[in-house]
């Protein structure tokens, strides 16, 4: 008897190395990446928590931050994965010329960050006013969410370039690591972002009309942008006509991510340390969920799994691959922003609540995580579209609601 339960445990210890062997990458690259996610993000979660005067004086704004904040997300993620299998499939060329794969992906995403970020003022402004809520006026959900996305777009394209360029030079796989960091890049860019755009928000509405003139002229914009991104034909039309109805129905989700924040605000005002774990929370969620489903993206390119109802052996180790960094990642998570908090003075419910929240609403998320990510690459696959402009909007948007209910 002694001697099985021997073998049994000798046997799970060399499957275990063999597991740990076959995801090395993973394991390295993606802990820096998640790393890198957690630091940026709680870099976000005390913008977020410092912000409680002015969610109080503009009322309704902390309704774009969820979307905004998933938005850099989904177009950039999706960006940096599309690139990813294009290296796995050698088509990867590191140039900016006008017919490489890097530059049509770079003009599309450009396209996507100016009609985007308008559309998602309007769709803010009906969520709040679908619940009744009298939030911002709809000249000042376009401005600021215009403003926003033109800042953050400023700062982030060459980040994404960067990393595909110089990961490509390494020879590394970018599937691994450029979901997270791109997550936590977007995530501390966005928040001072919409913040600067509602500051000058604010100085514009003093003049009579001013405001309302400039965001009717950014709302016309978008028609000619559109044609573009239709008329423009190849990649970059097919990843615009693909990504829009997509990030509108995202943008939508997350909207009402944002609302259900909004219900608790004042809550969360007074717990600031509450609000300074949604941005780290969220992002572990979406780092996760990026790398998930960009690595069965690329898998599925590849012939390594195939589109069936049944995950095939492969793609199930990679779910496994993800719960052991949760189990680990999000603990830290919740203990790290109590620390912060104390450290700057945020009232906090206390560290055990903190990592309990955290560990419980990152276990749920995590299971929606694997179930969604791979319904969906396998379902854009199987009827002929590419996971790699689907996967990441939609886990991420999904995953963005699903972790503020399990928070709240």
């Amino acid at each position: 008897m002694a001697a099985r339960k021997k073998k049994v445990s000798v046997s799970l210890m060399s499957r275990a190395f063999a597991f740990s062997e076959e995801f090395s990458d993973l394991f390295r690259y993606g802990s820096l990446g998640l790393i890198i996610c957690i630091l940026g993000d709680l870099i976000a979660g005390i913008e977020l928590g410092s912000l409680g005067n002015i969610l109080e004086l503009l009322p309704g704004l902390v309704i774009l931050v969820p979307p905004a904040m998933g938005m850099r997300g989904n177009i950039y993620g999706a960006f940096a994965s599309r690139l990813g299998t294009s290296m796995h499939m050698g088509t990867f060329t590191p140039s900016l010329m006008k017919d490489t794969v890097l530059a049509k992906n770079l003009k599309a995403s450009v396209l996507l960050t100016l009609f985007l970020s308008v559309t998602l003022g309007v769709v803010a402004k009906l969520v709040a006013y679908t619940f009744g809520h009298e939030a911002l006026t709809i000249s000042e959900y376009i401005f600021i969410s215009f403003l926003g996305g033109i800042i953050s777009a400023i700062l982030l394209l060459p980040i994404v370039v960067a990393i595909s360029i110089i990961g490509f030079s390494k020879g590394w796989d970018i599937d691994n690591f450029s979901a997270p960091m791109i997550t936590a890049f977007g995530d501390v860019v966005t928040i001072p972002a919409l913040y600067i755009a509602a500051i000058s928000a604010m100085k514009i509405s003093m003049h009579p009309m001013g405001l309302d003139l400039i965001s009717g002229m950014i709302l016309i914009t978008t028609i000619p942008i559109f044609v573009c991104g239709i008329r423009e034909g190849g990649l970059v039309s097919r990843i615009f006509k693909e990504s829009v109805p997509l990030l509108l129905f995202t943008s939508t989700i997350g909207s009402f991510g944002g609302f259900l924040i909004h219900t608790r605000l004042e809550v969360m005002i007074k717990l600031a340390a509450i609000l300074v774990l949604i941005p780290p929370f969220l992002g572990v969620n979406n780092a996760l969920g990026g790398i998930l489903a960009a690595r069965l993206s690329s898998m599925l390119h590849m012939g390594i799994i195939y589109p069936r109802k049944i995950p095939e052996r492969a793609a199930i180790k990679n779910f496994i691959a993800i719960y052991a960094f949760s189990l680990i990642i999000f603990p830290l998570v919740g203990l790290l922003t109590h620390v912060l908090g104390e450290v700057l003075g945020f009232t906090s419910p206390g560290p055990l609540v903190l990592i309990a929240m955290s560990l419980i609403a990152g276990i749920i998320s995590t299971l929606a995580v694997s179930a969604i990510a791979y319904m969906v690459a396998a379902a854009s696959f199987k009827l002929g579209a590419d996971p790699d402009i689907h996967s990441i909007p939609l886990t991420s948007s999904t995953i963005d609601l699903i972790g503020i209910l399990s928070i709240i």
